[in-house]
């Protein structure tokens, strides 16, 4: 989070309380595995260790479907006008 926000000329801890609060709590409910076990800030499951991932990852089975959730939009002042711009003459989606 930290590295995406400073490409972009922002500093997490330059952001008001409000929404640091929300970005981490986004953060936090994403941070699931495929059986939906937390994942720690090293990227290890709390009931996997580094052998039992790669025994399963050698077991041929794909993940299809995802326990965490995928997207969280969280609107930031900061960074209003950076990155993409709307596509001009479209509709948007609601």
């Amino acid at each position: 989070l930290r590295k995406v926000l400073e490409a972009h000329g922002v500093n997490l801890d330059s952001l008001p309380e409000p929404d640091r609060t929300k970005l981490l709590d986004a953060i936090d409910q994403m941070a699931v595995d495929a059986q939906g076990e937390r994942v720690d800030e090293g990227g290890n499951t709390n009931s996997n260790t580094n052998a039992n991932s790669r025994a399963a990852n050698s077991s041929g089975k794909v993940t299809r479907n995802i326990k965490g959730k995928k997207e969280i939009v969280i609107p930031i002042a900061a960074l209003q006008g950076k990155g993409y711009p709307e596509p001009v003459g479209m509709a948007r989606a609601k």
